[in-house]
């Protein structure tokens, strides 16, 4: 032994370094799955980078029958181990195939149900205020599609009557058919676990809610010499959450949007009916209806819209002047003075809200908003609640 080795003895303390754990997998992407009967999630094993599974590889890992089980998302987790190779894993959600078997009702049928169904006898009448009929949340394909058209379409024979109710009264001129998001129930929300109670896919929901659209616009049409049809997104119709996009890309911007095609090639629609949508990178929009500025948002944006609502204010944002705020999202009616300013929140028009019953343990009556609005005119003294369940 050298004096060095000798001298490095008599100085070193002891064992030197401290201990470690070579975890080379987060605590969070270790595989494990938990399912139930209405689905669940896996996390997949990990993989060297770059080596991605196919869905039924990750599905028959978890011991998952690829034939009874469908991934409607997923996720991906990237990560150095301390060697320095890279690993990645997958976390799926799953349903149950059985959940997304065919509907118990011809399809086809209930959609030429819609483009055969006409209004009533109307006769047009101009004026200095605008009537609004305002719909959200009818989110087609949740549970009994068939049952949610029926209701609105009720809704709006109600409204036909009651728009010749208020025209007996009022001089009203244009009509306002506002669309608060969420036209269809989606495969997004809640990490696509709302697939579990769809009785019809996605694009057959789309395909309804334009057709539905198009059977109001027909309805009201005849009934003032211009038509407003005002829309927002929602979250149940955005298209995809695994990457970050505009709000409007949207299905239920599509719907309308596609209804203004079909309504530019009808000769007596194409100047009658005017579409409005929010600017780019907006999920709200403000449109003045006969001097009254009304404003419109989903209502996903806060648990407190009417705050919200004060700070889109001080921000000077797109609702910032509106003088009534109109949102869906919660499915349960409500409306608040704010100040000189209206706060208006729409029932859903979907089969009851199992969501809002869980959540306050009382039920919500469904229907579409109207009300009258214009310079000068309280916006309250002519508004109700439509349809639903009444008669």
């Amino acid at each position: 032994m050298s004096l060095e080795d000798n001298y490095m003895d008599m100085i070193r303390a002891g064992q030197e370094g401290s201990d470690k754990i070579n975890k080379s997998i987060p605590e969070a992407w270790r595989p494990r799955s938990e399912i139930g009967t209405d689905g669940g999630y896996v996390i997949s094993t990990p993989r060297p980078d770059g080596n991605t599974p196919g869905a039924e590889e990750i599905l028959r890992e978890a011991k998952l029958d690829p034939s009874e089980w469908v991934v409607v998302s997923h996720r991906r987790s990237r990560w150095q181990t301390y060697n320095g190779d890279w690993l990645e894993s997958f976390r799926v959600n799953v349903v149950p195939i059985k959940e997304h078997s065919a509907p118990d009702y011809d399809l086809e049928q209930v959609l030429d149900s819609v483009s055969k169904w006409k209004p009533g006898k109307t006769v047009d009448s101009p004026g200095d205020l605008t009537a609004v009929y305002s719909v959200g949340d009818t989110q087609y394909g949740k549970d009994d599609t068939p049952a949610i058209i029926d209701r609105v379409f009720k809704s709006f024979n109600e409204a036909v009557e009651h728009h010749k109710y208020l025209t007996k009264k009022y001089s009203i001129g244009q009509i306002a058919l506002p669309q608060l998001g969420d036209c269809i129930e989606g495969m997004t929300s809640q990490k696509g676990k709302v697939m579990g109670r769809h009785d019809i896919g996605v694009s057959e929901q789309v395909r309804v809610g334009r057709r539905m659209l198009l059977a109001q616009i027909k309805a009201m049409a005849p009934l003032a010499s211009k038509i407003i049809v005002p829309v927002v997104p929602g979250n149940h119709d955005e298209v995809q959450r695994f990457l970050v996009s505009r709000p409007e890309d949207s299905w239920q911007i599509d719907v309308v949007a596609s209804v203004e095609d079909i309504c530019k090639e009808n000769d007596f629609l194409k100047d009658r009916v005017e579409f409005r949508y929010p600017a780019a990178d907006d999920s709200t929009i403000t449109v003045n209806l006969s001097g009254t500025l009304y404003g419109m948002a989903h209502g996903h944006q806060s648990r407190d819209m009417v705050k919200w609502w004060s700070g889109q204010v001080m921000g000077r944002c797109s609702v910032a002047d509106a003088e009534i705020l109109n949102v869906g999202h919660l499915h349960h009616y409500r409306s608040q003075n704010v100040g000189p300013r209206l706060f208006i929140q729409n029932p859903s028009m979907d089969n009851g809200s199992a969501w809002f019953r869980d959540k306050s343990g009382l039920d919500s009556a469904p229907g579409i908003i109207s009300l009258v609005v214009g310079t000068g005119f309280d916006p309250r003294r002519e508004l109700v609640v439509l349809g639903g369940n009444n008669g």
